[in-house]
């Protein structure tokens, strides 16, 4: 199935999120960070749905600033992440 612009806009920015908090930590780390991340990326597609509505509302509110689109990438990125370390910190 072929991704929306606004998924790939979705992925790109939480993508672009996700490098810099990934080169943050050390080589001890690695390994914790990349479940965090598999975690992350699962818990992103599953907001998807919700975060391209949230979109698709602010276009027809005429506030379509790219700027808008990308806050509202981030801030779902930030989710996804928080929701990780929720899970994360549960398991252990």
């Amino acid at each position: 199935m072929a991704m929306s612009q606004i998924e790939m806009e979705v992925y790109t920015s939480a993508n672009r999120f996700f490098r810099t908090q990934t080169e943050k930590t050390t080589s001890v780390d690695a390994v914790k960070s990349q479940r965090r991340y598999e975690i992350a990326k699962e818990c992103l597609a599953q907001l998807t749905t919700a975060v391209s509505a949230q979109v698709v509302q602010v276009a027809r509110s005429g506030n379509d600033a790219p700027s808008v689109r990308e806050q509202i990438y981030d801030s779902a990125a930030e989710i996804a992440v928080n929701m990780a370390d929720a899970l994360l910190k549960k398991l252990k």
